[in-house]
């Protein structure tokens, strides 16, 4: 055979399989949809699998189609010779010899030629041209008359790893075009599972995933790292490293991708290596002003650069490549790679992108001037806001402990109050002024500092000393933006409000707490301190809810909640206090479902931990909730646990609050003379929620005297709506028990009336006996009152209707309106039987009817009792005295 003939076969001949093939049938299925569209374009990267695919999809379909194959090499320049030679192989009566098409472009005549004997040829031919890169206009001209004159007797398939340079917009306007792109001929996770399979690698599903995400399905990286993996006694352990540590990929796309590009644009490949999205500006700033038009180019020649979806002009390189292109640069030119580090670092603080100029400047032990960025840019409040889980936080955590320079010990400082380590975070601080006082003045870190303090001592036992030090940061605050101009109150504001407002807050100065929130609410605040306008808000709105203002407490935590959902899109992530305001205002109005909900939320949220308040007073709702369910001693220990957490703490209001609600429980659990001791200290402080409820136990216990007495004492105390009305109902049972009903009525009335105003319900669902029993016996107040438990949900759960007139109080059913409508007596039967957990074949036995009389009776008690289950029927007629307990 002549060397001619040799290379003619080696040319023209299909590419055998891999050894390790994987038979990709979503692809095979794409590529024989093919078979009236003129053009198919195979255009992705070196080594996903394009030839392939093309060669397993010849051997199949090789008898139903005349097909050519033309192999060509990266440094062969010239089509044309190589096609004509194909298409004698395949019996095309050609007019010329190969010989005549020496030049790169055939031209009109010789086209017009070829294009002609095609038209002639019997049967429409496929040649696929595998390697080859149309970058002439006059090649892909030449091709684009052939297709289009030769009576659809020519498909041509092209594998590629740029795209042609034909009018490829008009092909996929008339559907004459199949595209196969890097996307598509990615491997699925199954298909990297075949590819394991065939290969002998055993992986798990989530080891399986990681390696294709890392990979991102491209076959040449797969093929090189299950090579290796089959190797690894414990494979599963080696996949997180497996990609970084084969140097066949890095080899591969050195010689295959990034060496075969032209020396500016491979320079441009390294040089935008860093960043892991290349966005519009930064682009520029690191490739050079025709930086996008080149990297467009690229994306055209395939070279593992992508747009990134959803973000115009924004590119990002593969992974695996990226992280070649930044070893090669490294590796070629050290100093320009810290160049590049620290202007792309410059580029993101200059558009406020911290966390990400920290990250660059990390990378070059920059962690001095990464730290100067954060204090300089007052964004230690950022810090504490984000938490140690925060994009910020994570990118500072490597900084080093050895670096004693005042604004890296801020920044270590704020990072320990993170994470609650008081004693590192002191230890910095003090670092911190140390270094200041050895060199220059610094306005930012003097002020980061008091921040620091007035945060850290949230956290003390000294509320009072907390106030302090947030005054001491308002006033370096202030000072700060008077003498540099420095932005502080947008940075800081609502940061030292919040602080000042649980201060004052702990303290029980209630005035002072809610003109501080106030404050902090209404301060214009920028982007990444809006979590701490939204603390503000939260404790608003539960200082709102505390003293009964509902509607105010429901509108302020709502606004927190929005702050948050707005910035971060979770609401879960906002305030817990704003949680646990609604769920307060839940619990007062009786709608049991809300409260839960957001007694849930807050116990997701990653502040409740660290917020002292927020987590008391939640408890104070769980111990309210319970008491609706009628789980009084489960209330009293989860209270109990609570009031002991506070410790050694000096935290007396919450402690009273805590106190009082124990004692409350107590009462409700008819342990009268524990719940008086209970109150007796926090009955010294003349609070008028402690003698209120020490009015009540007194009432219990029968001493009237002192009970009018407490409850004078509690009239002359600062008084909030929600005491104002429980207030109302403890005289209108004092009034009662001195035989002067009319007065009694007239108390509850009042007591209603302000009531009335917010929806507050569970004063009167928790009264004594004698609230329920006035109600009761006055027909015009209940008409007048059905605010009071219509639309109400049933405290214990059960159903969604209206509620039952009746609820569990202190263990016993108490009917607070009209009944439920009547039940026959034959459904009463039905419904004790029930409660004898019978069966309807057992009850329709005992009754002596059919079965499906006693269904009948079944759904029209259900009905009548608001429920949708028998055991929840039961439970209903129990709590109305409808059955025997």
């Amino acid at each position: 055979m002549l060397p001619q003939d040799l290379l003619d076969d080696a040319r023209f001949a299909v590419p055998s399989l891999p050894v390790a093939h994987v038979s990709r049938r979503r692809l095979l299925q794409r590529l024989e949809s093919s078979s009236s569209m003129p053009l198919v374009l195979l255009s992705a990267p070196a080594g996903t699998g394009k030839t392939t695919l093309a060669a397993e999809w010849v051997r199949v379909h090789g008898d139903e189609l005349r097909i050519g194959w033309v192999t060509l090499e990266a440094a062969e320049d010239r089509l044309w010779p190589h096609v004509v030679r194909c298409l004698e192989r395949l019996g095309v009566e050609l007019p010329f010899a190969s010989s005549a098409c020496r030049a790169k472009a055939l031209g009109r005549n010789l086209s017009a030629s070829l294009a002609a004997a095609l038209a002639r040829h019997p049967v429409r031919l496929t040649l696929v041209l595998d390697g080859y890169e149309f970058a002439s206009a006059e090649e892909s001209q030449d091709l684009d008359f052939l297709l289009r004159h030769s009576n659809h007797h020519l498909q041509v398939v092209i594998l590629t790893r740029a795209d042609p340079l034909l009018p490829l917009y008009r092909y996929r306007l008339e559907e004459d075009l199949l595209e196969v792109r890097v996307a598509d001929l990615a491997f699925s996770d199954a298909e990297a599972v075949d590819l394991l399979d065939i290969s002998g690698v055993k992986l798990s599903d989530r080891a399986t995933q990681a390696l294709n995400a890392r990979t991102r399905g491209w076959a040449a990286g797969l093929r090189f790292a299950v090579r290796t993996l089959a190797e690894r006694d414990d494979p599963e352990r080696a996949v997180d490293n497996v990609v970084a540590e084969v140097g066949d990929i890095g080899e591969y796309l050195l010689g295959e991708v990034l060496d075969l590009q032209p020396p500016g644009l491979r320079q441009l490949l390294l040089d935008t290596s860093l960043p892991v999205t290349l966005v519009p500006g930064l682009l520029e700033e690191l490739g050079g002003p025709t930086a996008t038009r080149d990297l467009l180019l690229l994306t055209r020649r395939n070279a593992f650069v992508e747009p990134v979806a959803g973000r115009p002009g924004c590119y990002r390189y593969y992974p695996f490549f990226r992280d070649l292109l930044r070893a090669q640069l490294t590796y070629e030119d050290p100093r320009r790679m810290v160049e590049l580090q620290r202007r792309t670092a410059a580029w993101f603080a200059g558009e406020g992108l911290l966390a990400e100029a920290v990250s660059h400047l990390a990378v070059v032990d920059g962690w001095e001037d990464a730290s100067e960025l954060v204090v300089g840019a007052l964004a230690v409040g950022r810090i504490l806001s984000e938490g140690a889980s925060g994009p910020l936080s994570r990118a500072l955590q490597p900084v080093p402990s050895d670096l004693k320079d005042p604004a890296t010990a801020t920044v270590r400082a704020a990072l320990a109050l993170t994470v609650h380590d008081l004693q590192a975070c002191d230890r910095e601080v003090g670092l911190a002024r140390v270094g200041l006082e050895a060199a220059n003045h610094a306005e930012s870190t003097v002020l980061s500092l008091a921040v620091l303090d007035a945060m850290r001592a949230r956290y003390t036992d000294d509320p009072v000393s907390a106030g302090e030090l947030a005054a001491v940061a308002w006033r370096e605050l202030t000072e700060a933006e008077r003498h540099s101009g420095v932005d502080a109150h947008r940075k800081f504001g609502a940061l030292v409000h919040a602080c000042e407002g649980i201060a004052r807050l702990r303290c029980g100065s209630l005035a002072d707490a809610r003109a501080a929130f106030v404050a902090g609410a209404e301060t214009t605040t920028a982007p990444d301190a809006a979590s701490w306008k939204a603390e503000c808000l939260g404790n608003l709105g539960l200082i709102h809810a505390i003293g009964g203002e509902l509607a105010e407490a429901r509108r302020a935590a709502g606004r927190a909640l929005a702050l948050v959902e707005r910035a971060d899109g979770s609401v879960v992530a906002g305030p817990p206090a704003a949680h646990v305001a609604l769920a307060w205002v839940g619990l007062e109005q009786y709608d049991i479902t809300v409260a839960q909900e957001h007694v849930s939320m807050a116990m997701q949220s990653d502040l409740l931990a660290s917020d002292r308040v927020s987590r008391s007073l939640l408890e104070v709702v769980k111990a309210g909730l319970e008491r609706a369910r009628d789980h009084l001693p489960h209330a009293l220990v989860s209270l109990e646990l609570s009031r002991s957490g506070l410790g050694s703490s000096n935290d007396p209001w919450l402690a009273d609050r805590l106190r009082v609600e124990v004692a409350r429980l107590r009462l409700a659990s008819g342990q009268t003379e524990h719940a008086l001791r209970e109150l007796e200290s926090a009955l010294e402080r003349d609070e008028a929620d402690a003698l209120l409820a020490g009015a009540q136990v007194q009432l219990a216990l029968g001493r009237e005297a002192a009970a009018g007495e407490s409850l004078a004492r509690s009239r002359a105390a600062p008084m909030s709506l929600r005491s104002q009305v429980e207030s109302l109902l403890v005289e209108a049972v004092h009034e009662y028990r001195r035989q002067s009903s009319g007065r009694a009525r007239v108390a509850l009335d009042r007591s209603l009336r302000l009531a009335a105003r917010e929806g507050i319900r569970r004063p009167f669902f928790e009264a004594a006996p004698t609230v329920q029993r006035l109600l009761s016996g006055d027909p015009r107040l209940t008409a007048r009152n059905r605010w009071l438990t219509d639309g109400v949900p049933h405290p214990f759960g059960q159903g969604t209707g209206r509620p039952s007139g009746a609820v569990r109080i202190n263990g016993e059913s108490r009917r607070l309106t009209t009944p439920v409508e009547s039940l026959t007596a034959k459904e009463l039967e039905v419904l004790a039987l029930l409660a004898q957990l019978l069966s309807t074949d057992e009850v329709a036995e005992s009754m002596f009817v059919s079965v499906n009389t006693v269904r009948t009776h079944i759904r029209s008690i259900l009905r009548k009792l608001g429920v949708s289950r028998r055991n929840a029927a039961v439970r209903r007629a129990r709590e109305l005295g409808l059955v025997d307990v």
